[in-house]
C-alpha cells in the first residue's frame, strides 16, 4: 500500500512539474494535455487518472507553500521582527506568484473565477503562523492595529491577492514592494 502511495506521489509531481514548465514555456492556453502527457512519458488515460483536466492542475498552485512552512516556522524563531516575520511568510505567496509569471498567475484567477477551484483557500498552518506573529506584534507594540488578530491576517491576505491583480494587469511593476507597504499602512506598523 506504502508503495502505491508513493508511486501516485511521484506521477503527480511529475504531471505538475511537467505542466508548469510547459506552462511557463509554451504560455497556458497554447500548452495542450497531450503536450504534458509527452513530457511526462504518459499516456492521457493515466494523465486523466490523476487530473480531471488541464485547469485542475491549477488547484494545485499554492501546494509548495505547505511544504516550505517548516524552513518559515525555523527563521520566525530566530528574530523578534514580527512584521518583517510576517512579511517573510506572505514572501511564499509572492514567490510562488513571482515564479509562475502574470500569465499563469492571470490563469489561476480565471480558473477560479470560473469554476471555484479554492486555490485561494486557507492553509490552515499559514493561518495560524500569520495570526500568531500579528498577536505577538500587536503585544511588542510592533503593530498598533489592535483589531482581531483573524480579521487582519483575512485584510492581509486580501491585500496579497489584490496585489497579485494589480500586478497581472501591470498596474503595479513590483508586487512585493507594493505589498510591503500596503501591509504596514493596514498593520499601522511603527518603524524603527
Amino acid at each position: 500500500m506504502i508503495e502505491y502511495v508513493s508511486m501516485n506521489k511521484k506521477v503527480m509531481k511529475n504531471i505538475k512539474t511537467n505542466a508548469y514548465t510547459l506552462f511557463k514555456e509554451k504560455g497556458y492556453k497554447e500548452t495542450t494535455i497531450l503536450d504534458i502527457c509527452e513530457a511526462c512519458s504518459i499516456t492521457k488515460t493515466t494523465f486523466y487518472r490523476y487530473v480531471h483536466s488541464k485547469e485542475d492542475l491549477l488547484a494545485y498552485y499554492f501546494d509548495d507553500i505547505q511544504d516550505n512552512l517548516g524552513p518559515l516556522v525555523v527563521q520566525i524563531a530566530q528574530s523578534d521582527n514580527y512584521v518583517e516575520n510576517i512579511i517573510c511568510a506572505f514572501d511564499l505567496v509572492i514567490n510562488q506568484m513571482k515564479t509562475f509569471g502574470r500569465d499563469l498567475y492571470s490563469q489561476l484567477y480565471i480558473s477560479n473565477l470560473n469554476t471555484n477551484q479554492d486555490t485561494f483557500e486557507d492553509i490552515p498552518l499559514f493561518q495560524e503562523i500569520v495570526v500568531a506573529l500579528i498577536e505577538k506584534g500587536q503585544k511588542n507594540g510592533q503593530i498598533i492595529n489592535m483589531a482581531s488578530s483573524q480579521e487582519l491576517f483575512q485584510v492581509t491576505k486580501n491585500l496579497c491577492f489584490g496585489c497579485g491583480i494589480r500586478w497581472c494587469l501591470n498596474q503595479i511593476e513590483d508586487v512585493r514592494e507594493e505589498f510591503v507597504k500596503s501591509i504596514k499602512i493596514v498593520l499601522q506598523v511603527v518603524d524603527d
